[in-house]
């Protein structure tokens, strides 16, 4: 380290405004770039002169982590790369080490001046002319912000923050994604399939196939001009029993025939979230209207 202190203190006297610290076979742990970063800024005497610069490679998968160890230590400058493109494993992703100095701004109190919002946008444009982003990558990943533990969609539901450090909207992306998965719970297959079929809430009057969704709990149609509207259609009507038990017969048979019997004309077809499967009839109904 002395040899590289008066290597550094040469360059700043010769000039140099920045001075680059490179791992650049991606061999240090964080832990040592620390102390390099902090002896080159305890130990040069001119090293208020110029900027401290790191740049990091990925070889052993530490390369946001050793930058952003230099940042601790007194760096102010990163050489990173969008997606974390670059020779061998690549280099620092720029999208990683923006966002953890945004989200830990309480340990690392700097500004970037990125406007994380376009985020996203840059890693697509940077991959449509590269090669595809895993779908677990952080940041930018397609599973960045998708949940598919039944345990996690729970506290989403109840409270985004429970397992999100971060907003999707931060980085450009739209929304939160509840992914339908062998880990699902029983609420969390609910809650979806309620949003799945939002767009059957009320009757498509105006479609070749008018649909009704109402829950078990529903005895009577409250909306009175809609049933109106639905009485007035010549269209074939479906309508749809959400989260019913279908191993429950008798509550099953109850239900249709009570629904059955307000639209004589109409194909009452019990949902149950709970097996997470529609029922033929109405499969076949979405497969003919998608």
């Amino acid at each position: 380290m002395d040899f590289m202190c008066k290597i550094v203190e040469l360059a700043i006297s010769s000039g140099a405004k920045t001075i680059n610290i490179p791992d650049t076979v991606g061999y240090a742990l964080p832990s040592e770039f620390t102390k390099i970063i902090s002896t080159l800024k305890n130990k040069v005497p001119n090293i208020d002169k110029a900027i401290l610069s790191v740049h990091c490679h990925n070889d052993l998968g530490l390369a946001v982590a050793n930058s952003l160890a230099g940042v601790s230590a007194g760096a102010r400058q990163v050489e990173c790369t969008i997606n974390g493109i670059g020779e061998r494993a690549g280099n620092a992703a720029l999208e990683e080490i923006v966002m953890a100095i945004r989200t830990r701004n309480d340990l690392m109190p700097y500004t970037t001046g990125i406007k994380t919002e376009l985020l996203s946008k840059a890693s697509k444009i940077v991959s449509n002319a590269t090669f595809p982003v895993q779908f677990n990558k952080a940041i930018v990943g397609k599973n960045a912000f998708a949940h598919e533990a039944g345990i996690h969609q729970d506290g989403m539901l109840k409270n985004r923050e429970t397992y999100e450090i971060m907003t999707p909207e931060s980085v450009g992306v739209k929304k939160t994604s509840l992914v339908m998965g062998k880990h699902s719970g029983i609420k969390p297959a609910y809650e979806m399939q309620s949003s799945m079929m939002n767009f059957v809430k009320e009757a498509l009057v105006d479609a070749d196939v008018l649909l009704y969704m109402v829950t078990v709990e529903e005895t009577e149609l409250k909306d009175e001009k809609l049933f109106e509207r639905i009485k007035k259609s010549k269209a074939p009507l479906f309508v749809l029993i959400n989260k019913i038990d279908l191993s429950s017969q008798e509550l099953v048979e109850k239900t249709v025939a009570h629904w059955q019997s307000i639209f004589p004309k109409a194909k009452v077809c019990p949902i149950s979230a709970l097996a997470g499967f529609f029922i033929p009839e109405l499969l076949e109904l979405m497969i003919e209207l998608a």
